[in-house]
């Protein structure tokens, strides 16, 4: 096997790899923030109440406001109704155009429905709007990463640590992000600082992920970190 065509198949393994790795983080990070953001924003007895109950309230599509096809989007991304999900953001968008986390989980539907470009516009437009919001910038980081725009992914991970300097997965993918790029540097001291942070905030399964992740990688190159 030649140099070059080891250098594609390391390429696709990681590309396959971080797909299947990350993708349960993308979901899983967009849905967490927007549930806890759309909670805080409702009234005290509407935070009582079970989270289906307060987020499909209201099913009058007529009298709904911004803040509750928000919400019903929400749902339906946590509940896999990706195509529902983008329908009611979109509504939430037309009436409040600067909710940056509607368009967040817009994307976010947008990219497991297999829309990847149409997941970059909306996280791209969610940093237009604010540029602080972290998460945009890791699930845009995400995408590129699936189109195999490496250094993209790079850069827009590198801002979500920069927002958020605390978030050891934003590490953990750029540290992967790296390994294909053969940048033997990145992936050391992403890896250490993954590492550190998962068991500072006492995350064990995430650590032991990456460690699994990195050894099966290790095992499928020739590519070593010393």
């Amino acid at each position: 096997m030649t140099g070059v065509t080891q250098c594609f198949l390391n390429v696709y393994v990681l590309n396959v790899y971080v797909m299947s790795r990350l993708s349960r983080k993308i979901v899983i990070f967009s849905i967490i923030f927007s549930i806890v953001m759309a909670l805080l924003n409702s009234s005290p007895m509407a935070q009582a109440q079970p989270l289906q109950i307060t987020l499909m309230a209201s099913t009058d599509t007529a009298q709904m406001s911004a803040e509750g096809f928000f919400k019903r989007g929400v749902y339906e991304v946590l509940s896999g109704d990706y195509p529902e999900a983008i329908a009611d953001l979109n509504q939430a968008i037309r009436l409040n155009p600067d909710n940056a986390q509607a368009y967040t989980n817009q994307g976010l539907a947008r990219a497991a429905l297999g829309d990847t470009q149409g997941a970059i516009a909306d996280f791209s437009q969610a940093i237009e709007i604010d540029p602080s919001l972290a998460l945009a910038y890791y699930n845009r980081g995400f995408v590129r990463s699936q189109l195999q725009d490496y250094l993209g992914a790079v850069e827009d991970f590198s801002q979500a640590i920069e927002l958020n300097p605390q978030d050891g997965d934003a590490y953990h993918c750029r540290c992967l992000i790296h390994y294909t790029l053969g940048d033997k540097q990145g992936v050391r001291a992403d890896f250490e600082k993954a590492t550190d942070l998962y068991l500072q905030q006492g995350k064990r399964q995430q650590y032991q992920s990456l460690l699994q992740e990195i050894k099966e990688l290790h095992s499928s190159s020739h590519f070593l970190v010393s």
